[in-house]
């Protein structure tokens, strides 16, 4: 169990409170007492998401996955980073689409 800032329940609320980048300091504030903390790396991956930081969710995601394989988060986790991902690749290919548009205008 966590007892950061004299409460269990601080990194339980992160995600409630959308204070999504002080979730991330106290989860891996978390993780420096206890690494490895499945709770804590959830918590701080779902605000990584979303704070759109992919590359750190997946760590996160990577490493529960490394030592709870069978954690049941983790699926609905993969499948919304793929998705914000997706989205992101979209967004990308439109804007160069529309630099190259302009650049042959011009």
């Amino acid at each position: 169990m966590l007892h950061l800032l004299g409460t269990d329940t601080t990194v339980s609320f992160c995600p409630q409170r959308e204070k999504w980048e002080r979730c991330v300091e106290v989860c891996s504030t978390a993780l420096e007492v206890e690494p490895g903390s499945v709770k804590a790396l959830l918590r701080r991956a779902k605000a990584f998401l979303q704070l759109k930081d992919s590359a750190k969710a997946k760590a996160d995601l990577d490493a529960i996955q490394a030592s709870h394989p069978n954690e049941p988060d983790v699926p609905a986790l993969r499948r919304e980073l793929a998705q914000q991902d997706a989205v992101h690749a979209a967004e990308e290919a439109r804007m160069w689409k529309d630099a190259f548009s302009r650049a042959r205008v011009e």
